[in-house]
């Protein structure tokens, strides 16, 4: 090849690099600005993450933490001020961000007011649950309880629904046909009653350890196909009106009221007086 063939490529190639090295100046020069804002953007929200995950990592430790340090729920075990205590940490928690921890704050605060008595409030607990995590593993413990909650309250097929919800994904759950077969009865829903205790009986063949629920479905269900009285709701509590007022009629308990003996130390009739001499 001739010397000029060769100069000839070697310029040519030369221009080339100049070429691209030049507009790649003048495109750093042009844009070296937004370049940079967009790296700062993405160093700034990737900081933004580790401590967003940080400080939620943090927060599901302290959740955590306080619900070890709160004191398991046995009948009759923890005082009514510990338990207000217990509860209103729990609301404390659950005023914060959802943590992987929220449905176990929920479930131990429905367990303290069930323990309380404050049935309507356990409800409200076991029912956020219900509606917010119905994936999760404390949905179905949290939802037998709250057909017990809603069964002291008188909320007979709102407690059927659930009790039949826990006997439909739970194996072996014979007994929770029964629990809504009952809530049936009581909202006098005959036919949903006579239903329950079927699956009941269904769920109970077979299984020796259940023979009892069996029996007791089998008895409920033979009771209501032969046109028998559903149960009804225990009537309410005695009212003692005090002895100020008189009875009103919207108060006149449904049973009759306890009748105390009196005291035979002031009914018996006083000493005779000694006879003069």
């Amino acid at each position: 090849m001739s010397d000029r063939h060769r100069t000839g490529g070697q310029h040519g190639t030369g221009d080339v690099l100049e070429r691209l090295l030049s507009a790649t100046t003048d495109g750093l020069q042009k844009y070296w600005r937004p370049a940079a804002l967009a790296l700062a953007i993405v160093i700034v929200s990737f900081l933004a993450y580790v401590n967003y995950t940080g400080r939620r990592r943090a927060e599901l430790e302290q959740t955590w933490a306080a619900l070890s340090q709160m004191p398991p729920m046995l009948p009759g075990q923890v005082p009514d001020e510990e338990l207000r205590t217990v509860a209103d940490e729990c609301r404390r928690l659950l005023a914060g961000r959802r943590t992987a921890a929220t449905p176990w704050v929920l479930l131990k605060l429905g367990n303290v007011h069930m323990e309380l008595g404050e049935a309507e409030a356990a409800a409200g607990a076991y029912g956020r649950i219900k509606e917010a995590y119905p994936d999760h593993y404390v949905y179905l413990p949290a939802l037998r309880n709250l057909g017990a909650a809603l069964e002291l309250e008188g909320e007979y097929r709102r407690a059927a629904a659930a009790y039949e919800i826990v006997a439909e994904q739970a194996s072996g759950a014979a007994f929770r046909w029964i629990d809504a077969g009952r809530n049936w009865e009581l909202a006098g829903e005959r036919e949903a009653a006579i239903a329950a205790y079927e699956r009941a009986k269904e769920q109970a063949a077979g299984a020796r350890i259940e023979n009892h629920y069996r029996d007791l479905a089998a008895f409920r269900l033979a009771t209501l196909q032969r046109d028998g009285e559903p149960l009804t709701p225990l009537p309410p509590p005695v009212v003692h009106l005090p002895e100020v007022e008189g009875p009103r009629a919207d108060v006149i308990p449904s049973m009759p009221p306890f009748i105390e003996l009196p005291d035979p130390r002031q009914t018996a009739p006083p000493p005779e007086a000694p006879a003069p001499e």
